[in-house]
């Protein structure tokens, strides 16, 4: 109840603020501009989607993926207020458990979405996965 929760009402901040998280040994993000505007042109198709936790009008944390062929692939997230991002995961499952999603692509294991059942899984099971939820 700390945050107000919404879907894609300012996904080009989202990815903005993702953006700017440093990365890897030299600083740098892998979510280039070109990227950037990649993924907003995904928005505004439809295919990709945020998530944001705002308090007392202001963004205060967030994450995005992209949504293609019935899977959802979480992409990056970020958090200025402690808890945002991780309220925002739980809205963003929630919305996928409505859509009859039972597992999201959370690309790497880390420390915290391990702690919200994330786990590794074989490339082998993960293409099963995919077969499965494409009905094929």
């Amino acid at each position: 109840k700390t945050f107000q929760v919404t879907f894609n009402r300012d996904f080009k901040s989202v990815i903005e603020n993702c953006a700017r998280i440093p990365r890897g040994h030299d600083n740098s993000s892998w979510i280039i501009p070109e990227m950037v505007q990649a993924y907003i042109e995904l928005n505004q198709q439809g295919h990709a989607i945020s998530v944001e936790a705002w308090q007392n009008e202001k963004l205060v944390g967030g994450l995005y993926g992209v949504l293609f062929d019935d899977v959802f692939s979480g992409e990056s997230m970020f958090f200025r207020k402690s808890e945002a991002s991780k309220v925002c995961l739980v809205h963003m499952v929630e919305h996928l458990k409505e859509k009859g999603h039972e597992w999201m692509d959370i690309q790497m294991v880390t420390p915290l979405l391990e702690k919200f059942g994330g786990e590794y899984i074989p490339r082998k099971q993960y293409l099963d996965m995919l077969k499965e939820r494409h009905g094929r």
